[in-house]
């Protein structure tokens, strides 16, 4: 059989512009657009694939549209005959060649394909030209080989330009196996690599248990506009933790049936104290400078002060009283406020969606998906606050929905924010933060937020005093 190159067959480019335009992530569905190849790999057939013709590609492609150029990557597998085990989804289109007809396939989906850059990365294999690399960390380098007969699972990523599969080698079992491995596809790469995956990766290099390992990383090169070289991550390989259930929906699951969620949010506040503790020996942390200190100090009270300014007057007299005290007494806190807070390096959007649980023996273990942002030389309270406020949110939604259940919503929320609370201290992070007048300035004025966005209700009384009392 004659050797082919995708990219020279006659309508290659036509079929794929055809495909990558009823994607949701392609950037130029509609009106004018051009493709131009940039950049690319050819990989080794796996073992165990029946297939001899098979061929196993990767095109970057550059695409103009509206006076913008945008990247696409597609990985596709041409094969001599159509593949059940691909999948419908998968199939791109046909081409026909010298040696009779070929069917084309979205490698992404493919078996053999995903088999071929897995072990790209678990062998740590690369081009000739240095182009294309494959990386492999953690213990990966010691998985089993895959082959074309591995076992796969399609699944939503996390965002849409990301298809992601979950495959084990052929002797696994399935997504809740071991050695199950998580393959994020980029659909849209970019040149360099990302602060959450950088993070994720210098956590995993540190033999932190705080975040899904990297176990692997498939890079490939394309020339530029301006006729230079750039290169950036292809796929990404994952521990089987990203797959782990949300905490926002086992919170949620707990306020339907009206069972408390004490245990669960100690170990959930254990566990983002060891996310901060592992950032901070990986990535260093520092105290505040005065100037910095009272900055933040100075910042608190106006955002405090504006937050109740806001919504003051949604409150009767007794409780404008009540708080009115509260919020004077933090802002006065806040002026005398003199000892310096660690600045170190933070996740910044935590919520309840990016805490995963993992299952082990001894119990539900959470961990942190950095997916969503990382920010520099912050607080590590303010990703405390952004999960209580979260938890809350949650919580308002289930009285939205239930609002004459007998669970006191108030009660529970109070208690689960203090086993959260209780759970962080008991971890190896610096608890200073959590037990200072910024964390209690921090957690009233967003707060105050969520009163107003849920339309003058909230669950804090009488359990958001108290805290910022105590």
């Amino acid at each position: 059989m004659a050797p082919v190159r995708g990219e020279q067959l006659p309508g290659f480019l036509d079929v794929v512009e055809t495909w990558l335009a009823g994607r949701e992530w392609f950037p130029a569905r509609t009106g004018r657009r051009s493709l131009r190849r940039v950049g690319g790999q050819r990989l080794p057939t796996p073992e165990g694939e029946p297939d001899a013709g098979l061929v196993l590609e990767v095109h970057l492609l550059e695409v103009e549209h509206d006076g913008v150029r945008d990247l696409v990557s597609v990985p596709v597998a041409l094969r001599t005959r159509p593949s059940a085990l691909a999948g419908k989804d998968a199939f791109i289109g046909t081409l026909r060649t010298d040696d009779g007809e070929r069917w084309l396939y979205d490698g992404a989906r493919d078996q053999a394909f995903l088999a071929a850059w897995l072990e790209m990365a678990r062998r740590r294999r690369g081009t000739r030209d240095g182009r294309a690399h494959g990386r492999a960390f953690a213990d990966f380098a010691e998985h089993t080989p895959f082959t074309g007969r591995l076992r796969r699972s399609p699944m939503a990523g996390e965002r849409e330009d990301v298809a992601r599969t979950v495959v084990t080698a052929d002797a696994g079992h399935g997504v809740d196996d071991e050695d199950a491995v998580v393959v994020d596809v980029l659909r849209r790469p970019e040149e360099g690599r990302s602060t959450a995956l950088e993070t994720a990766l210098t956590l995993t290099q540190a033999g932190s248990r705080s975040v899904a390992p990297v176990l692997g990383l498939v890079g490939g090169a394309w020339r530029t506009s301006d006729d230079r070289w750039a290169g950036g991550d292809l796929a990404v390989l994952r521990g089987r933790g990203c797959l782990g259930e949300q905490a926002r929906d086992a919170a949620r699951t707990a306020l339907r049936e009206e069972t408390p969620l004490v245990e669960t949010a100690r170990a959930l506040g254990r566990g983002l104290g060891t996310f901060h503790a592992d950032l901070a020996g990986a990535l260093g942390a520092h105290p505040q400078t005065a100037r910095q200190l009272s900055t933040m100090a100075q910042d608190a009270r106006r955002t405090l002060a504006e937050q109740w300014r806001d919504v003051a007057e949604r409150f009767d007299e007794e409780e404008q009283a009540e708080i009115g005290e509260v919020v004077d007494t933090l802002e006065m806190e806040l002026r005398e406020a003199d000892e310096p807070k660690m600045l170190q390096h933070i996740h910044g959007d935590l919520d309840m969606t990016r805490l995963r649980g993992v299952e082990e023996a001894g119990g539900t273990r959470w961990i942190v998906s950095e997916q969503g942002g990382m920010v520099e030389h912050a607080l590590p309270l303010r990703d405390v606050v952004t999960v209580l406020i979260s938890l809350a949110d949650a919580v308002m939604e289930q009285v939205e929905e239930a609002p004459d259940a007998s669970v006191n919503y108030a009660r529970w929320y109070d208690d689960a924010s203090r086993a959260l609370l209780a759970g962080y201290r008991s971890s190896d992070a610096d608890a200073a933060g959590v037990d200072s007048v910024f964390f209690r300035a921090g957690m009233l004025s967003e707060a105050f937020d969520l009163f107003a966005r849920w339309g003058g209700r909230w669950v804090f009384r009488p359990s958001m005093l108290i805290q910022t009392e105590s």
